[in-house]
Formats: structure tokens, sequence, C-alpha cells
């Protein structure tokens, strides 16, 4: 499904379910993982067991509920670092998670509410990520939340080209 881009705050959202990208080394220390961690300890505390317990791999996705939504931890990146030359994200990991996110919300919940997976921290391409997003989701509406304005109204911008074609 065709992603809906929403400029905000996705803690402060109405989906019901959360997926956000984090890695496989058990730390969620910045980014959107390390505010899911704050606002959401239980989230943490799943992936922090699952990763004790087991061990996380890549395109997992370590599922917990917390304060009445379900949170997917979607682990989409081997490792994490600063080189901004480096991309961390594995975008057949995002591919893999969003099958098990569309698998787990199917018929349940309609939307799922989402940063830009892998576009941040991990400098993945939004371009590469936004569509793997939009095939994998066919029971579920992505919703994207995001927080640069300026990311945002080149994204309104590119809807508005698209919907004029």
């Amino acid at each position: 499904m065709k992603i809906q881009y929403k400029f905000g705050d996705l803690f402060a959202s109405d989906e019901k379910v959360l997926v956000h990208g984090t890695n496989k080394m058990g730390i969620m220390g910045s980014g959107c993982a390390k505010l899911m961690k704050e606002k959401h300890p239980e989230a943490f505390r799943a992936y922090f067991d699952a990763y004790e317990v087991y061990g996380l791999r890549l395109g997992q996705v370590v599922w917990a509920e917390s304060k009445g939504l379900l949170i997917g931890n979607a682990i989409t990146q081997e490792r994490f670092g600063r080189d901004k030359r480096t991309v961390y994200v594995s975008y057949d990991a995002i591919r893999t998670a969003m099958r098990e996110v569309n698998e787990k919300v199917a018929g349940v919940h309609s939307t799922v509410g989402l940063p830009q997976v892998g576009a941040g921290l991990a400098h993945g391409d939004w371009n590469i990520i936004a569509p793997i997003i939009e095939a994998e989701a066919k029971d579920f509406a992505p919703v994207v939340y995001v927080i640069d304005a300026f990311i945002h109204n080149s994204l309104k911008s590119t809807q508005a080209k698209q919907n004029q074609i």
C-alpha cells in the first residue's frame, strides 16, 4: 500500500501499532530506537531479552505491548556507527521485517506508524526504502512520521507532482 506521510511525532500518533528499526547488537542508544527505549521501556526489555536469550537476526521483528500499543522492534541493522560514508541499514532486512509486520497485523490493524526506517542515522536511501515498505505492506497502510520540515516539504512536493500525472 502507498505510504501516507505525516509531519509530527510518531509517539503522539493515533496508530495502535508502531514499528521502528534497530540493530542486532542489543543496544538502543540513539535515534528513534533511543526514544522508543525511553518512552516504551517494555519494548526495549523484549528486544534486549531476545538478544540475550536467542540473539537477534536481520529481518526479525521483536514484538512488545506497551501503554496500549503493539510495538515492533525491526532488526534492520547488523551494527551501528557514526561513519557518514557507511550505510548501516540492510534493505533486505527491511523487506523481511515488513513481511513479518504484514503477517502480524493482517486483519487486526489497518495502519502502522513508522519513522523513516533506516534513512536517518543508518544512512539508507529513502528512495530505496519507501518502495520496499509499500511493496510489503499488503494488508496495512503504512503511516510514516517525518520530523524534518525540509524533508516533509520535499515529500509533499513529490506527492503533488505524482498526483498530477
